[in-house]
């Protein structure tokens, strides 16, 4: 182990259908299966189920629609089924032109307004979708379905409110539409409602036992809940089934990582990376268990594959920067961290981290000016607000050192332990400045009224106990 250990501040960013920009966007040539009214039809549409009134084989040919056209008594339902037909094999335009034909006839048709907006979502054209969608509603608005792909345009919009209203409608309307309840989880999700997120995901998996995006999303939350074991569990879920599922590796990659299981975690990267070489986050997140692990020239070389696919990323700077630090080479481990400072000038803590560095070396007004660099972008910091206090302090400037203190642990009275201070910052020349802080008299009594303030909440949090019967 070297002298010198640097907190890894490393965001573990889960491949997710969680987020927004990760939902599935309907494209033209993209064959998928989805609901029908009917029977199942592939289809140009990962998200959306049109709902003929009468179901073709998918392969039926436009041409003979167009023959057989002279035969029905009902132009607006020739229509419609044409619009029908072009929408199976990716002609959306042409199913737009000819649901507009059959609303031409009859402007009351609400399954031709819904299927209408869910080919213009699958080109993208949100607003537009959600126009037919509204025509749709108000003329029958008790129809899950146009309800369900209302919310997911509104996703797509980032109009998570309103998305969110869409789907309890949804949901009202037909209390087992998994996909809602697995949406509407994705809403809060983007939300930061992470209990209520997972709470959806369950009720999607109740109705749906085998619906695996809902596992995946629901191990995702699990590790935004802090609850790597059971997210590791769902992933798990998932694999037995999709062997295959490049983004559930490395998710499963980051469950571990969170349990301190770093080796387990390098070989669930290397199985993502196996299946997509080119994913630059996968090797970023393998570079940050490599360098937990003391592997820091294998970190460097895999921070160095992540920057080959994606050299904007400012997190996998910052993370190269501290393997190099570890292993002395501090001309290119401080232009890594210059690096991604210039990348993410909003975010603490690559500042954080060279300060860290700069400060092992001897360097106290550089690290301090570094520090106060992070606390600029975000107040809240508390790693970044605690090492400011103690070389403030060691460094004559006694005040701002025990008010800086003072703040750190009102904000995370952990910082309290000095075995959590070490977690936090390892560097040895900061630890043993730390004690210094900590040895004052007035910071003495501070750490004292913390721990009974702990004890006291301990003892109030335990049962009362049962009076004698």
């Amino acid at each position: 182990m070297t002298p010198l250990t640097v907190l890894i501040v490393a965001c573990l960013v889960c491949n997710d259908t969680n987020s927004v920009s990760s939902l599935d966007r309907p494209t033209a040539g993209t064959r998928n299966t989805v609901e029908w009214e009917g029977e199942q039809y592939s289809s140009v549409s990962a998200d959306t189920s049109l709902r003929p009134e009468q179901t073709m084989p998918a392969g039926v040919e436009v041409a003979y629609l167009d023959r057989s056209m002279q035969y029905l008594l009902n132009a607006h339902e020739a229509w419609y089924k044409r619009g029908n037909a072009h929408f199976v094999v990716g002609r959306l335009e042409k199913a737009i032109e000819a649901y507009d034909r059959a609303l031409q006839y009859e402007p009351k048709f609400d399954q031709a307004w819904h299927n209408r907006g869910v080919a213009l979502a699958a080109q993208g054209h949100y607003e537009e979708a959600l126009q037919s969608y509204a025509r749709a509603i108000e003329l029958q608005s008790g129809r899950a379905v146009v309800w369900y792909h209302r919310g997911i345009a509104l996703i797509r919009l980032h109009r998570f409110s309103e998305a969110l209203a869409a789907f309890d409608r949804t949901l009202q309307l037909e209390p087992a539409h998994y996909k809602a309840a697995r949406h509407r989880g994705v809403v809060l999700f983007a939300r930061g409602r992470y209990a209520a997120a997972l709470a959806a995901y369950d009720l999607a998996l109740k109705h749906k036992p085998d619906h695996y995006p809902a596992w995946q999303n629901r191990g995702n939350v699990l590790l935004k809940l802090g609850r790597a074991e059971e997210a590791l569990q769902s992933y798990n879920r998932v694999l037995r089934h999709q062997p295959e599922h490049e983004a559930i590796w490395q998710s499963r990659g980051d469950a571990l990582s969170q349990l301190g299981r770093n080796r387990d975690a390098v070989a669930s990267y290397d199985r993502a990376l196996e299946l997509n070489p080119d994913e630059a986050e996968a090797w970023r997140l393998r570079g940050a268990s490599l360098a937990a692990l003391g592997r820091y020239r294998d970190a460097v070389s895999s921070y160095d594959r992540a920057l080959e696919r994606n050299p904007e990323e400012a997190q996998t700077w910052n993370g190269r920067g501290v393997a190099l630090a570890l292993l002395g080479r501090d001309d290119d481990a401080r232009q890594a961290f210059q690096q991604a400072i210039v990348l993410a000038p909003h975010a603490w803590q690559a500042a954080f981290n060279w300060g860290m560095f700069v400060y092992e070396r001897g360097h106290t007004d550089e690290a301090i000016a570094l520090w106060q660099k992070s606390l600029a972008v975000d107040a809240s910091a508390n790693a970044p607000r605690m090492a400011l206090a103690v070389a403030l302090y060691v460094n004559g400037n006694l005040p701002d050192g025990l008010r800086n203190a003072t703040t750190a642990l009102t904000n995370n009275p952990q910082y309290a332990q000095l075995k959590f201070v070490r977690q936090q910052f390892g560097s040895n020349r900061l630890m043993a400045d730390a004690r210094t802080l900590f040895a004052n008299p007035e910071m003495a009594a501070l750490l004292d009224q913390i721990e009974r303030g702990e004890a006291l909440a301990n003892q109030r949090s335990q049962p009362s106990p049962r009076p004698f019967s």
